[in-house]
């Protein structure tokens, strides 16, 4: 994923902050992490993700819906 300098700081990933097994922090070339994190690395900018509500994410569900419709998509 790519993550802004704040949500960088906000998850705790500084420059000496090393990768994580199954993961990498992308560093530029003084060893700052540029907010390009892979695989693992990324698990804790998704602990601090805020998910949507219950309601928000029917609404969601009911368009992703009307869309799979749409294209004549009625069942899996």
């Amino acid at each position: 994923i790519w993550v802004n300098s704040r949500t960088l700081l906000k998850a705790g990933i500084y420059g000496d902050t090393p990768d994580p097994k199954g993961g990498e922090i992308v560093r530029d070339e003084s060893g700052e992490p540029t907010g390009i994190l892979k695989d693992t690395a990324a698990q804790p900018v998704y602990k601090i993700m805020k998910g949507p509500t219950d309601s928000r994410a029917m609404i969601l569900l009911k368009r992703a819906e009307m869309h799979a419709h749409s294209l004549g998509i009625t069942g899996i």
